[in-house]
C-alpha cells in the first residue's frame, strides 16, 4: 500500500484491492468461486429494487466492528454522507485554507479527507443523491436519475462499511485511515506505509 492510508476511497492500487477485503465488508458481494460471479449477501441480507431511484436493503443483525460497535443503519448512512467524503462546504473550505480538521455548525471539529477521496468518490458514484435511514437495520440508497448499475456499485470497491464511531474517535482522518474500523476477519495492528502491515484475526467476526 503506497498512498499511506488504508482507505478505499484513497488507495486505488491493486495491493490495496487485495488487501481491504480482510478489512472491511460491503453490503453485497459475489460468489467468487463460480464463473459468472453471482452476487450474495454480505452486510446486508436482502435487497430489494423499490423503483427506478431506489435500492432498499436489510443489514445483517449482529455484526460487530473492529472496535466492538455494532453495525446499523447509522454506520451506512455515515459511510456514504458528504462528510465522510469531504464534500460539506466547511470541508471544502478548510481545504482550500490548508486545513485538516472543520468546525461544523454545531461546533463539534471535524476531519478534512484529502480533495482526492472527494474526486474519487464522484468518479465511483456519480448519480448517488443520498443513502438514508429507514430504521436501525435498513437504508435506502437514492439516486438522481435510474442508474441501472446501482446494484452492481453496492457490490464493488468503494462501498465498504466503516464505523461512524470509529471514524468520529480517531485524532485525524490519516489516523483513522492508517488504523481503520472495519467488519472484516482481520483488524489492523500495525501499518508503516510502504514498508509493513500486520493484521490480526478477529474473534468477534460475524462470518
Amino acid at each position: 500500500v503506497t498512498s499511506g492510508a488504508l482507505d478505499v476511497m484513497r488507495e486505488r492500487s491493486n495491493v490495496g484491492a487485495r488487501v481491504f477485503h480482510s478489512i472491511y465488508e460491503g453490503l453485497i458481494d459475489y460468489q467468487r468461486q463460480e464463473s459468472d460471479l453471482p452476487r450474495k449477501p454480505m452486510l446486508a441480507t436482502e435487497w430489494t429494487q423499490v423503483d427506478d431511484l431506489t435500492v432498499e436493503l436489510k443489514l445483517r443483525e449482529g455484526v460487530t466492528f473492529h472496535n466492538g460497535d455494532t453495525l446499523d443503519a447509522d454506520d451506512v448512512v455515515f459511510t456514504f454522507s458528504p462528510e465522510r467524503f469531504g464534500l460539506l462546504p466547511e470541508q471544502v473550505a478548510a481545504v482550500e485554507a490548508g486545513e485538516t480538521q472543520f468546525t461544523a455548525a454545531d461546533g463539534s471539529i471535524g476531519k478534512v479527507p484529502p480533495p482526492e477521496v472527494a474526486a474519487i468518490y464522484r468518479r465511483s458514484w456519480p448519480l448517488l443523491d443520498r443513502v438514508e435511514k429507514v430504521d436501525e437495520m435498513t437504508v435506502r440508497f437514492v439516486t438522481t436519475q435510474p442508474d441501472p448499475t446501482l446494484i452492481g456499485r453496492i457490490s464493488s470497491m468503494g462501498s465498504e462499511i466503516y464505523s461512524e464511531q470509529g471514524y468520529r474517535e480517531a485524532e485525524s482522518w490519516l489516523a483513522h485511515a492508517q488504523a481503520p474500523v472495519g467488519t472484516g476477519p482481520y483488524k489492523v495492528v500495525r501499518f508503516e506505509d510502504d514498508n509493513i502491515l500486520e493484521l490480526e484475526a478477529f474473534d468477534a467476526y460475524w462470518g
